[in-house]
């Protein structure tokens, strides 16, 4: 009889465990839903909010350089000593090829931190990360942003540096098949391409668009480097640009390259 009454104890109780538990579930399961829900707010609320600007990655060099990681640049010497050993090698062979990319990496390294330490204005990296956000929506939509800042106009010039390349590297590989048939003509015409030794006569160049000089530096690099600084064509060059503000920058290009 006692045991029989422990029984029906324990199977009285068993259902008021079960059900006690299952208002703690149930309560746990409220709380953690009202989180979710919270956190889903607030996640949309910073999604629908308007970003105005483009943060910098890691690899920028903007942000390498406040941080004090630029790599050391090498000296004119060192290119110039570069360029006299490609330069003696068939013109748009693979060595030859090779040769130009390394040496032209590592003339761009020098050039844009010679130009960081020429500055006309400091960089305003917040203006410039609003600046490359601009220029997103006027790839998309043809709203053309605008460059009055100074501070802006310097950390463009150092970030997009690297668009100096484009036009070097067309410039040299002058038998791409993609190219206008009159190119390779017009380059050799200004003799940007012969090896030391050579009568050169003056490149006159002519960049619309151009904002900071990217253009004078690419006809500058294949000057210097297809002469290795010997007796180079002179490159002159005229930048043409709505924003009249880049005129300091050129110049300061100008001093970089030199």
């Amino acid at each position: 009889q006692k045991t029989n009454t422990m029984k029906s104890c324990a199977l009285r109780n068993r259902p008021r465990l079960c059900c006690h538990y299952c208002s703690c579930l149930g309560a746990t399961k409220m709380i953690f839903m009202s989180v979710l829900f919270l956190l889903f707010g607030l996640v949309s609320g910073l999604s629908t909010s308007p970003l105005d600007r483009k943060p910098l990655g890691k690899k920028s060099y903007i942000r390498k350089k406040n941080n004090g990681n630029v790599e050391t640049v090498s000296s004119a010497e060192t290119l110039i000593s570069m360029a006299k050993r490609n330069a003696f090698r068939t013109k748009g062979s693979i060595n030859e090829i090779k040769g130009w990319r390394h040496w032209s990496g590592l003339t761009m390294d020098s050039v844009r931190y010679q130009l960081s330490q020429h500055l006309p204005h400091p960089v305003d990296q917040e203006g410039f990360e609003k600046l490359w956000f601009q220029l997103g929506i006027a790839a998309d939509k043809g709203q053309m942003p605008s460059f009055e800042n100074p501070g802006s106009r310097a950390g463009y010039a150092l970030e997009f540096f690297c668009r100096a390349r484009m036009l070097a590297d067309i410039l040299v590989d002058v038998n791409n098949p993609t190219l206008p048939a009159h190119w390779k003509e017009t380059i050799y015409e200004k003799r940007l391409l012969e090896g030391i030794g050579g009568e050169r006569t003056a490149c006159n160049l002519t960049s619309l668009g151009g904002g900071p000089g990217f253009d004078f530096v690419a006809a500058a690099m294949v000057a210097m480097h297809n002469t290795a600084g010997s007796g180079a064509a002179q490159v002159h060059a005229s930048v043409l640009d709505y924003e009249e503000g880049w005129e300091e920058l050129v110049e300061s290009m100008d001093v970089a390259v030199k």
